[in-house]
Formats: structure tokens, C-alpha cells, sequence
């Protein structure tokens, strides 16, 4: 599971990177601050939608490791 949020976070960091030249030239080509700002807040919101998918798929395989296989193969 670390290795797994390593490799998440390693992408994150480069689109962040990536993201920084394009709010830098969309800045450049005249977009105000505000929408910027929206951009970002959206990028935050699919991120933390990720964050709760994948609480939500560790829980369920915690039930499947310990319910489901305890009542399936004792």
C-alpha cells in the first residue's frame, strides 16, 4: 500500500510541475487570477475524491481478508 501511495504521489508531484507552465501561460494569454484559482480548486476536489475511492477500497478489502475469507475458509 505505501508503495502504491508512492507512486501516486510521484505522479501528483510531476502534473503539478506540469500545471505550473500552464497556469503560468494562461496568466499570459490574459486569465484573470479568479479562474486560476477555480482550476486549482478543481484539481483539489478530484484529489480528494480519489483520497475517499481509495479509503473506500481499502475498507472493503479489510472486510474481505477478515470476514469473508474467516467465513469461507475458517
Amino acid at each position: 500500500m505505501l508503495i502504491g501511495l508512492f507512486g501516486i504521489s510521484a505522479s501528483t508531484s510531476s502534473q503539478v510541475l506540469a500545471r505550473r507552465g500552464e497556469f503560468g501561460m494562461l496568466r499570459h494569454l490574459g486569465v484573470t487570477r479568479a479562474r486560476s484559482a477555480d482550476a486549482a480548486v478543481e484539481g483539489a476536489a478530484l484529489g480528494a475524491v480519489g483520497v475517499v475511492t481509495a479509503c473506500c477500497g481499502g475498507i472493503v478489502s479489510l472486510i474481505l481478508i477478515y470476514v469473508v475469507n474467516r467465513q469461507s475458509f475458517h
